[in-house]
């Protein structure tokens, strides 16, 4: 089941006493997770409600998960970042035979195939949903505070963010607060919104394909005017090149990027088309030239803004 899914069928009354939400997107799980918690947990919730991390004690999860609600419906054991090899005994136990007044969530960034096992679980993936949907929300958000948006900036909102829902989240509480009233336009998004990293990437990429080093170098500019990002900038930089140059060598697909390298999934299909502007040979020394580059940077012999600007000459060339 997909996040936009979850909402109809908790308003339908199908609350599992298992779910496992996993995906890239932090907004959207926790929207999911508190969702659930929302319609399990009908009174006292500071009672009924417990959260773990990735270290706990199985004896004291068990214990919780089988502990009556007080004055609720339900109650909710939330156990965060959990990734087992294999399942311990005694949790193995619980979720054979899970509490009916209990609603166990697990919450994760990255799937598991153990937890995807466990009897009856229903998974709540997280990672994107439809365009429509997203537009929907965005206007929803905005309508909120008292502000309407124009088409084209919504469009633009969504591209700058890459449809990520925890940066849209935080873009439109700075817009919330920089709009009094009225409407935002395109015209705002540019001045108020940041764009994310990923986006910021791929711009300066699409510029290296383009030639145009001037927009390639300026499409990173506000990032590098923060001297302690340059090098996390210029390896991101070096990564995405690399990855291009498996796609090239290894015929990868979207699904393989996704598996290999977590590649976000609405970044992987930008990776494979502008993938397409590069040989394979140019690809490998470009490579090559950011490992020489790299050794430069951490021995001072460079700066990582000059590192950047230097590779990115290389790749336009």
């Amino acid at each position: 089941m997909v996040f936009s899914e979850l909402k109809k069928k908790l308003n339908d009354g199908d609350l599992k006493k298992i779910y496992f939400i996993y995906g890239k997107d932090d907004y959207l799980r926790n929207s999911a997770v508190n969702m659930i918690v929302d319609k399990a947990v009908t009174g006292m919730k500071e009672l009924n409600y417990d959260v773990f991390d990735a270290i706990f004690n199985e004896n004291d999860i068990f214990y919780k998960s089988n502990t009556l609600p007080f004055m609720s419906e339900k109650r909710i054991v939330l156990l965060k970042e959990y990734y087992p090899k294999n399942i311990g005994q005694t949790l193995k136990e619980y979720f054979n035979n899970p509490n009916p007044d209990c609603v166990f969530i697990i919450n994760n960034t990255e799937k598991n195939n153990e937890i995807i096992k466990i009897k009856d679980v229903e998974q709540v993936i997280c990672d994107k949903i439809e365009p429509s949907l997203v537009r929907k929300w965005v206007v929803s958000s905005l309508n909120k505070n008292g502000l309407k948006i124009t088409s084209q900036a919504v469009d633009l909102l969504i591209k700058y963010t890459l449809s990520s829902f925890s940066l849209m989240a935080l873009e439109i509480e700075k817009l919330s607060s920089f709009i009094s009233n009225g409407t935002v336009e395109e015209k705002d998004i540019e001045k108020v919104v940041a764009k994310s990293e990923d986006f910021a990437l791929y711009e300066c990429i699409n510029y290296v394909c383009e030639k145009n080093m001037d927009m390639a170098i300026n499409s990173l500019n506000y990032i590098m005017r923060d001297k302690y990002k340059s090098q996390p900038l210029f390896i991101s930089l070096y990564n995405q090149i690399r990855i291009m140059l498996y796609i090239k060598i290894n015929k990868f697909g979207k699904d393989e990027l996704i598996t290999y390298f977590k590649t976000r999934p609405f970044v992987a299909p930008k990776l494979i088309m502008q993938s397409k502007n590069f040989t394979a040979v140019k690809l490998m020394d470009s490579v090559k030239l950011a490992y020489e580059l790299d050794g430069k940077i951490k021995t001072g012999k460079i700066s990582g803004e000059d590192a950047i600007i230097n590779f990115i000459t290389f790749l336009i060339k």
